[in-house]
């Protein structure tokens, strides 16, 4: 009896063996599943970061307390998130955590706020604007910290009010926008971090918000709502402005790439019960731009922001 057990035991752990290298050999020939990261209130509560895979719409919580974390950002492999916090009780701070909420530890230790954070392509640095109050005026400006020294510098000086970098595909611009022409006029700059030489990146439109470079370094995407209000993207071949997307009651919020290039994934704010992630195909609002329309990524009324699509890992 006990040698038939002992044989039925041996069986039964052989098939479990057998199934699992199955599953996971099917796991490594099935290809990844898209997601994004974002942070969204869903209580008109507190905001949190998730991870949610899109074609099932399994929502993953990454962040879970009664503090304000927001702004994630991928890291260029994937494996990690930087994003917002204020979870000490301070000044909003930029923190990073591994991919699945694990593990989350502060870096940057200034005394004053701390947003926006993109990673640069190349993995060595993070790009993020700061904040502070002189003689009633907020001043902002764009610092850099390497992620191998630990040193932070300044690289927005002497442009005022620098705000939402992006870095170009070679990790050694940034595109961020500054109001040093005229106070409220915003115009997007390029720096090249490793000279300081900075110049005006894009000509057309008077006022030019949140510019994000393509992954390819082709396009530089940006918004305006100076006269047909809408997301633009300005070609580097061409030096020219191409209007992608102008909807009625233009209402685009922290835009990002998908790393392919192909489409571009924003959040709404309109009315709690009506806010979404959208993905706009850029090669349709190319191609047919009076049949562009965005599609809804998620089904969950909430309040949503910096959408931002997983990197492609080969």
């Amino acid at each position: 009896m006990t040698r038939l057990f002992l044989r039925f035991l041996a069986f039964t752990v052989i098939c479990c063996v057998v199934v699992i290298a199955a599953v996971l050999s099917i796991g490594r020939m099935l290809p990844p599943e898209d997601e994004i990261i974002f942070s969204a209130s869903f209580n008109n509560g507190d905001s949190e970061i998730y991870r949610m895979l899109l074609s099932r719409q399994i929502l993953i919580p990454l962040t879970r307390n009664l503090v304000e974390d927001n702004q994630p950002a991928w890291s260029p492999d994937g494996s990690q998130i930087a994003f917002v916090s204020n979870r000490e009780g301070r000044q909003y701070t930029i923190y990073l955590m591994e991919a699945d909420g694990r593990n989350s530890r502060r870096l940057t230790e200034s005394v004053q706020n701390n947003f926006s954070p993109v990673w640069s392509p190349d993995s060595h640095a993070i790009a993020y604007v700061t904040s502070r109050q002189e003689f009633a005026r907020q001043i902002t400006e764009i610092l850099m910290t390497d992620l191998t020294s630990g040193r932070t510098r300044r690289i927005s000086i002497p442009y005022p009010n620098a705000i939402s970098p992006s870095w170009s595909a070679d990790s050694r611009h940034i595109a961020f926008t500054s109001d040093r022409r005229s106070p409220g006029i915003r115009v997007v700059y390029s720096m090249d971090t490793q000279t300081g030489d900075t110049q005006v990146l894009v000509n057309d439109n008077a006022v030019q918000l949140n510019p994000v470079w393509s992954p390819d370094g082709r396009y530089l995407l940006y918004s305006t709502l100076e006269g047909t209000a809408g997301i633009y993207l300005w070609d580097t071949e061409t030096e020219q402005s191409i209007l992608l997307y102008a909807p009625q009651g233009f209402n685009v919020r922290n835009p990002s790439w998908t790393p392919d290039g192909r489409a571009i994934v924003y959040a709404t704010t309109t009315t709690f019960s009506n806010n979404r992630l959208l993905r706009l195909s850029v090669e349709d609002c190319l191609q047919q731009p009076n049949a562009c329309t965005p599609q809804p990524l998620t089904l969950i009324s909430g309040v949503y922001d910096t959408p931002r699509w997983r990197p492609s890992v080969p």
